[in-house]
């Protein structure tokens, strides 16, 4: 049985056109296809942007009138987030990972391309096998739970977070409005 079943939500792939080669904004997760993300999200909607990296997701959002909380566990990541967004009242910018359960991990860091870095041992392998993690830390996990506690219910919710997806959303034990998962494959 399917995790996204758990929730009574439905899977639809969709390539994107802006997505680097081989990325795909695959999963649009809720009871029916969205219309669009830039029509889902309305003037103080609270979005969740969870592996924000340098926050061009979060910066549509915020262009939309959205309130926005990123997600983003690397260190340069968080610096450059909150340096693009220090004049903005409706981003936050939440410095871990999301997990299924609260606790630690060590975080894998490509220094070459830090937009694979990874939580995930088996997502080293395979089609990025060629690639060095040369840099490793330990992070806080917290889950979209604890999230939805502190910041709210998100009206729309981006997870990209190279191979931890199921983790991430073992971490939720209730529907969000609108959801999608960007993977490699």
């Amino acid at each position: 049985r399917h995790d996204h079943h758990r929730f009574g939500l439905r899977m639809r792939s969709a390539a994107s056109g802006t997505s680097p080669p081989g990325r795909r904004c695959a999963v649009d997760m809720c009871p029916k296809d969205p219309p669009g993300v830039a029509k889902l999200i309305r003037r103080g909607d609270l979005v969740f942007d969870v592996g924000a990296h340098s926050g061009s997701k979060a910066e549509a959002s915020l262009a939309d009138g959205a309130r926005v909380v990123c997600v983003e566990p690397q260190p340069q990541c968080i610096a450059e987030l909150r340096r693009r967004f220090r004049s903005s009242r409706r981003l936050t910018v939440v410095p871990l990972a999301l997990g299924a359960r609260e606790g630690t991990q060590t975080l894998s860091i490509c220094s070459r391309a830090d937009v694979l870095s990874t939580l995930n041992e088996h997502w080293k392998h395979g089609r990025f096998a060629s690639y060095d993690w040369d840099k490793h830390i330990d992070v806080e996990i917290s889950t979209l739970d604890s999230l939805i506690e502190k910041y709210g219910m998100p009206r729309y919710c981006k997870i990209d977070v190279e191979g931890s997806e199921l983790a991430v959303l073992q971490g939720l034990s209730r529907p969000m409005p609108f959801n999608s998962i960007e993977y490699a494959i």
